[in-house]
């Protein structure tokens, strides 16, 4: 990354909670006595952000509850021209300086920002802002009420304005067969957008068009699978798979969405969907030999609604090995290895005894809600009593173990903060003993332990993010590997080698039993000591929900619900078939389709929303937008040259190297009037960009 590209270090995980992404602006900051600061600013419904294009300055948030002015400058304009308007602050926090992802920075004090729009008239950007400074200060009960539903207004109008653009199609004969609003689910972020697809791509434009590439296009070609999710305990998603083993993860309004989009999708003639292994037969190859326990695992986890791109409900996989203090690995010795038939919470005898005792208590209260009460009794209980009030797979966890690759996933789920450095993951040894013998840990791993790649174990050389020092003074760096373990890359090999050993392979299906299987809930997880609290049981939280009248509270319970963990779906009513044959095959790591995937399985990715894919057609967007301009379909022109002119106006214009931001306006509003300056245009551009359409 450049010194000046800092448009790619802003991300929806830098919002709020519940923060509403509105749009971005090219604007200058002009600091008092300071030279001006070229960047851009994004309007949000809590905040506005400046993003210096110099990555080596901070971006900013600038919180409308922290505002106490906000005017127009109608005395003043910019060198350049440009009108000015100015927001006072008595607070300021600072991120990703110099591109690290660091702690945030909060600053107090009186700011006084002066921000000069490059393209867009301040007569329809202002409004908007003073608007949104205006309902954050109602500070209220009430007030907070009224500002939730006129923001959730104004998300409203906005979307309802931001129109697909058929400019981006990629081929002119393209024909729309359905649009839909829908979201994006990537990591701790939700994308809200339009989907649409046609006879031969799908696309997804987000509302926040903010990006180079503001319109994701996949060939419906690609396609080789299609699979319903849940999505914060709703009916809403849906993931497809493509080609490479890549997946899209979208969620729509409702249910009836979700089922109009597959239906469309699996109608299309592009759409050639590849060949399921039944249930029955992936359980089959597994237990003869022919399916690899990763594969295996993976496959579950994917049947039962686990996604890498939803944290709440992640790919789960076991300890297997409980030997980390010995100087050689031995898989031979049965010693080295976890008991798969017990949880995790009941490995340690001592602190399942203790879990015992407070289940027995919770049953004793449980009892006393359904008979009449007695003076002095302790009052009854409400709710069905459990063993376990954390579970093994929550979004804390997986972000715990992925720090060190995506630390902005932890920022974000810390606000702005990383966890103390004696809590974060810093040691295997020490992580293991904490899941043995805390009370409050039984969490189990990832794949990312097994899937051959060990960058989420280690701090890269060219970053510069700082976790902290421990109370030992040690600075949190590389995770701590036990003594048989030469490296990161050794340590997962080794972790591979022992998943596919077969002492492994014999146990694993009572591991299954536990959290696939009939010892998931119910008698018979009681009987297992495998309860845990009874929100991360999908049909007990959604009985709650309904029980509940408010949908603010409710909202609120889901969200909290989620962070809570989810216990899988249940795949298995009987006790799981025992493996007959040991697997010594090549493993493939995302086996849930044919033919064989690649041999780790993908993982999360920090992105914004979905991933482009290469267009069949060649040169860039604006090269392919200008070949258009010359198209006889007269709508096709207009909406093109609507989405230059937006581009004009925001982030395109540095891409060219202008030699002035508003060189390019004057020239689209006369390719508006008059179609006979469309090739000169295109002309223009062309030599901007140094590319042929």
């Amino acid at each position: 990354m450049s010194a000046w590209d800092g448009e790619d270090r802003f991300s929806l995980l830098l919002l709020e909670d519940g923060e509403y992404y509105f749009r971005d602006y090219n604007c200058h900051l002009w600091p008092s006595g300071k030279e001006r600061q070229p960047g851009y600013l994004k309007v949000c419904s809590m905040s506005l952000y400046f993003v210096p294009r110099d990555v080596q300055q901070p971006i900013m948030r600038l919180p409308f509850n922290a505002t106490t002015s906000l005017e127009r400058s109608l005395d003043e304009r910019s060198p350049s021209g440009e009108d000015i308007f100015q927001v006072n602050f008595n607070l300021r926090i600072d991120m990703k300086p110099g591109n690290r992802n660091l702690p945030y920075t909060r600053h107090k004090g009186a700011f006084n920002f002066r921000f000069a729009l490059v393209y867009a008239s301040l007569e329809d950007v202002l409004p908007r802002i003073a608007q949104l400074w205006e309902v954050a200060q109602d500070d209220t009960k009430n007030g907070r009420e009224r500002a939730r539903e006129r923001i959730a207004e104004m998300i409203t109008v906005h979307e309802e304005n931001e129109r697909f653009n058929v400019g981006w199609l990629t081929d002119d004969s393209e024909r729309i067969t359905l649009e839909l609003v829908g979201s994006c689910i990537t990591p701790l972020c939700s994308q809200a957008g339009r989907v649409v697809i046609t006879h031969v791509h799908l696309y997804f434009q987000p509302f926040n068009v903010f990006s180079n590439a503001p319109v994701q296009a996949w060939d419906l070609s690609m396609i080789v699978a299609i699979m319903p999710r849940r999505y914060q305990l709703e009916e809403l998603g849906l993931e497809i798979f493509f080609t490479g083993h890549g997946s899209l993860f979208l969620t729509f309004r409702t249910k009836a969405a979700r089922i109009t989009c597959q239906k469309t999708l699996q109608a299309l003639p592009a759409v050639q969907l590849q060949k399921f292994r039944s249930s029955a037969k992936w359980t089959s190859d597994w237990v003869n030999g022919k399916v690899s326990n990763f594969d295996y695992l993976m496959h579950l986890n994917r049947e039962a609604g686990r996604s890498l791109k939803d944290l709440t409900q992640y790919p789960v996989f076991p300890w297997v090995i409980q030997d980390y203090h010995s100087a050689t690995l031995d898989l031979s010795d049965p010693s080295t290895f976890r008991d798969l038939s017990k949880p995790i919470g009941a490995l340690n005898a001592k602190r399942l005894a203790e879990f015992r005792e407070r289940f027995r208590e919770l049953r004793k209260m449980a009892d006393m809600s359904t008979t009449k009460s007695t003076p002095g009794a302790p009052p009854p209980l409400e709710f069905p009593p459990f063993l376990y009030g954390c579970h093994f797979s929550t979004p804390g966890y997986v972000v715990y173990y992925l720090m060190r690759r995506n630390p902005e996933l932890m920022l974000r789920l810390q606000n702005g903060r990383f966890d103390a450095p004696d809590r974060l993951f810093w040691s295997i040894k020490d992580t293991w003993k904490s899941v043995t013998t805390f009370p409050t840990d039984v969490k189990e791993l990832i794949p990312e332990f097994y899937s051959q790649d060990p960058s989420f174990l280690t701090v890269a050389e060219t970053s510069a993010d700082d976790f902290g020092q421990r109370t030992s003074g040690v600075m949190v760096g590389n995770v701590e590997l036990p003594p048989w373990a030469t490296d990161a890359a050794d340590f997962v090999g080794k972790l591979a080698e022992a998943l596919e050993s077969p002492p492994v392979s014999r146990a694993l299906h009572k591991w299954i039993d536990l959290i696939f299987g009939f010892k998931n809930a119910g008698q018979a997880a009681e009987a297992a000591d495998n309860v845990f609290h009874y929100l991360t049981y999908d049909h007990i939280a959604l009985e709650q929900l309904e029980k509940e009248e408010s949908a603010r509270i409710r909202e609120a319970l889901r969200v909290q619900m989620m962070e809570f963990g989810r216990t899988p779906r249940q795949l298995f009513s009987r006790p799981h078939p025992k493996r007959k044959v040991h697997f010594d095959g090549r493993r493939g790591a995302c086996a849930c389709f044919l033919p064989a995937a690649p041999r780790h399985p993908q993982r999360p990715i920090n992105i914004l929303g979905p991933q482009q894919r290469p267009s069949s057609k060649n040169g860039s967007a604006v090269s392919r937008a200008v070949a258009k301009l010359t198209s006889s379909r007269a709508t096709m022109r207009a909406d093109t040259l609507a989405w230059l002119e937006t581009m004009a106006r925001t982030k395109e214009p540095d891409v060219l190297t202008l030699s002035s931001h508003t060189e390019l306006v004057p020239v689209v509003q006369a390719a508006a009037n008059s179609t006979g300056v469309y090739l000169f245009l295109g002309t223009v551009l062309l030599w901007r960009f140094g590319q042929t359409p």
